[in-house]
């Protein structure tokens, strides 16, 4: 149905007939259009990029599996409340909402459980140089009293530039040993290969590199996670981020990061003491630039 505002809302979304959409690709007269594949399953981004397939951010999979692999391999968001561990949007008997907008995606899933709201919005970058999907977080604490929040938030998985869907399909493995990470302790992490993957006498070096970055409503830049073992420790399923659940947020942020031979993650970090009805939002931006020069004019 429509509310007010001319949006439509769907109720417990992750329980109906599954469907797949995009959101518009729109960037204004100077902008960069991305493609954004979403599904009404977990978080529901499975897939995003530039131009092509062969430009994908997070891996493209078509709707059939999408709808297998969203809640695992698309955005995820980890918490811990006073200690307990919680992921929002994997369990389908919380109250859910989907809220689709001429250009936008919003997600509400009500925890009465854990006493904690979260909101997901989704829209794209427009008029600026870079390509961008643009992911707002909102974690409230509902409960009646105080509790201290420990969040990870963002991609299991992104693909560095240089890899088109082919080398993903059919060599996924090989091709990590192109794959690097750079500018960490910028917290602006760069991802692209070493140099060109194609089977040629010429190899060429790859300039431009996707990227992510995080930041809280008052300005601070958030550390980043690109070692998903430090997530997920010896869960290679990804069902379950056993490394953040058995450890402190602090002490796996201590440790040192595998930026290269592996393909890398994109998450966020960070720890908050909300007030009961206290709210925390988060701002995070996952793109495709041609240079680091360019992104160093939009960051």
């Amino acid at each position: 149905m429509f509310n007010n505002e001319g949006r439509f809302e769907i109720e417990d979304f992750g329980r109906k007939t599954t469907f797949a959409s995009f959101l518009p690709g729109i960037s204004g007269k100077y902008g960069i259009p991305i493609w954004c594949h979403y599904v009404n399953r977990g978080q529901c981004i499975t897939s995003f990029g530039i131009k092509d397939k062969d430009h994908a951010i997070m891996e493209f999979f078509p709707a059939h599996q999408a709808y297998q692999n969203t809640k695992k391999l698309g955005f995820r968001t980890f918490l811990k409340k006073d200690g307990k561990y919680i992921e929002p949007f994997t369990d389908e008997n919380k109250l859910k909402k989907m809220i689709i907008g001429m250009n936008e995606l919003e997600i509400i899933e009500i925890d009465d459980e854990n006493k904690v709201e979260t909101k997901v919005h989704y829209c794209t970058l427009p008029n600026e140089r870079v390509g961008a999907l643009l992911r707002k977080v909102t974690i409230k604490n509902t409960d009646s009293v105080d509790a201290t929040f420990e969040i990870i938030d963002g991609m299991p998985a992104l693909i560095p530039y240089g890899v088109n869907m082919g080398s993903m399909k059919n060599m996924g493995q090989t091709c990590k040993a192109w794959m690097q990470v750079e500018d960490l302790d910028k917290k602006s992490p760069y991802y692209r290969v070493r140099v060109s993957m194609e089977d040629t006498a010429t190899v060429t070096e790859v300039v431009a590199g996707n990227f992510g970055f995080s930041i809280t409503e008052d300005g601070e830049i958030l550390a980043p996670i690109v070692e998903a073992e430090l997530v997920f420790d010896y869960d290679t399923t990804l069902d379950r981020a056993e490394g953040f659940s058995r450890r402190k947020l602090d002490e796996l942020l201590l440790e040192k990061q595998v930026t290269e031979n592996n393909l890398p993650c994109c998450f966020f970090a960070k720890k908050a003491y909300l007030k009961a009805g206290e709210a925390i939002t988060i701002y995070e931006v996952f793109g495709q630039v041609e240079s680091k020069e360019v992104l160093s004019l939009f960051t």
